[in-house]
């Protein structure tokens, strides 16, 4: 992609799929008027994750927000059984209204406060093995609509998870019930979203998965 995507201010909605982003030029980091950013297998040779989390930054009215398997050269020193390497993101987007985060490494990623989400979709093969999830959802305990790829962690990675979901409606769950810390996180999770009406559970069992809903 050339760098004069960046010169294209008007821009509202932007879908890009299978290309590197360059840097952007000093004082055109971000779009303005965009509202909608979708990015599919796209990588940031240049900046990396300080590329992305400026771009992001830098878009103030952006309000669906898909970032789906992206690149960073920061990958490639990163052990496939180890993300403890990743540069951490920090998500700024105050007015986001739907985030949907897909990835093989979550790339040490962080959400800032969202005060307008109202759908989030997360899901990771290699979450890091220090990632806080009750601090994750805390920040997204405003979703009307969930879907999450829960953690393999020997413990309950929810344990101590204190926000209530009061607008969460639909709950859609990426589970593994062969390991007693998934069925607790499970629990902690159900047990705070007492106005839920729609749940869906897909479950690993024995290397298959199993579709549970209510």
């Amino acid at each position: 992609m050339d760098v004069s995507i960046f010169s294209c201010r008007e821009l509202t909605f932007l879908d890009l799929i299978g290309c590197d982003i360059p840097a952007a030029p000093a004082g055109l980091v971000g779009f303005p008027n965009l509202t909608k950013l979708y990015l599919h297998g796209v990588g940031f040779p240049d900046n990396g994750v300080r590329g992305l989390e400026e771009l992001i930054a830098e878009s103030p009215l952006l309000q669906v927000l898909w970032l789906d398997k992206l690149w960073f050269p920061e990958d490639e020193d990163v052990d496939e059984q180890d993300a403890h390497g990743f540069e951490e993101l920090v998500i700024r987007a105050p007015n986001l209204r739907n985030l949907r985060i897909v990835s093989e490494y979550d790339n040490g990623w962080q959400i800032e406060e969202l005060p307008c989400i109202e759908k989030v979709e997360i899901s990771s093969d290699n979450y890091t093995t220090n990632r806080d999830f009750g601090r994750l959802l805390t920040r997204v305990a405003r979703v009307r609509e969930l879907s999450l790829k829960m953690p393999l962690r020997e413990s309950n990675a929810l344990e101590g998870l204190s926000c209530s979901f009061e607008n969460l409606k639909r709950l859609s769950l990426h589970t593994d019930f062969c390991f007693l810390s998934t069925i607790l996180s499970t629990i902690c999770l159900l047990k705070n979203a007492l106005n839920l009406e729609e749940l869906s559970i897909q479950v690993t069992l024995k290397g298959s998965l199993n579709n549970i809903y209510y």
